[in-house]
């Protein structure tokens, strides 16, 4: 589990990358991607979905991906992923192609679509085999031409690069001046936190680290809002563990899956409406302390 005060967690990932005021962080971030995948470099970014305070519903945080356009009309979509889970490929693919359809609902014919680029940053890996940066695009190469890709999806698999020479290095022993810019995001997404943040942003030189960390500091929450949010990770992981304990008993897959998560997602909308926890335990089939947890 990812703690609260890492860059990694929703909330100050979110606070990080969808914030108007400092949209340096996702340009430079973004541009590090772009250049390892050999990709044009984004000269500015609009955030389509800005960064506002974490909203809970029942301690379920929303808004989770962060949508932007380059000055190109490009559309890029940054999202992080803390744990793999089923089907997360097909989601992938689904989301790319929402992206690049639903430039058809403005009424412009198919000549007005613009490219669109999806970013995940998986903190596990999702294929066991392959870099740990992948560039999927759906193109197609003749003798002759390269068609261009109109969307392309780019995954960094965290435990993948952790175990590289420079992820698994210690911080002191690491050769800055080696690191790609994107290596040296990778390096601060993965260690920085509260404590060593300053340090942390020395060492790795770029200015741009040192705004990260000032934004950083500026997540320390109320202690309602750190209350909150600690019970929606603790309903989060319920619900893994749910899964997880009916796949291992072998009653979950496929379908069956997806109407589990939908009593899981229903139960706690009833609990938000104030439905008694009787009445969620007939709707549902769930029991009461698996409902009380959620």
């Amino acid at each position: 589990m990812v703690e609260a005060d890492s860059p990694l967690s929703d909330r100050v990932f979110k606070g990080f990358f969808g914030n108007q005021e400092h949209r340096g962080i996702p340009l430079s971030f973004i541009n590090a991607v772009f250049a390892e995948a050999q990709l044009p470099p984004a000269a500015a970014l609009s955030i389509q979905n800005p960064q506002r305070l974490p909203l809970f519903s029942d301690q379920i945080f929303t808004e989770l991906d962060i949508l932007y356009k380059d000055e190109t009309g490009r559309h890029i979509q940054l999202e992080m992923q803390a744990e793999t889970h089923y089907a997360l490929e097909q989601r992938m693919n689904l989301n790319v192609a929402e992206l690049f359809t639903g430039q058809s609902k403005r009424g412009k014919g198919y000549g007005s679509f613009r490219p669109v680029v999806s970013l995940w940053l998986l903190k596990e890996s999702l294929w066991k085999d392959g870099p740990w940066l992948q560039d999927l695009s759906f193109t197609r190469s003749t003798s002759h031409l390269e068609r261009r890709p109109y969307m392309r999806i780019i995954t960094v698999e965290l435990d993948k690069w952790e175990r590289t020479v420079s992820g698994a290095a210690p911080l002191k022993d690491l050769e800055i001046e080696r690191l790609s810019l994107l290596e040296l995001w990778l390096v601060f997404l993965t260690r920085a936190d509260t404590k060593n943040g300053a340090e942390l942003a020395r060492r790795l030189g770029d200015p741009i680290f040192k705004e990260a960390i000032g934004l950083m500091k500026g997540f320390t929450l109320a202690e309602e809002l750190r209350y909150a949010y600690t019970r929606w990770r603790h309903s989060r992981l319920l619900r893994h563990t749910l899964l997880a304990d009916a796949r291992e008993e072998g009653k979950l897959t496929g379908k069956l899956e997806g109407k589990l998560e939908g009593k899981i997602e229903s139960a706690q909308q009833l609990k938000v409406l104030g439905v008694p926890f009787e009445t969620i335990e007939k709707a549902t089939g769930l029991d009461r302390k698996q409902i009380e947890g959620l």
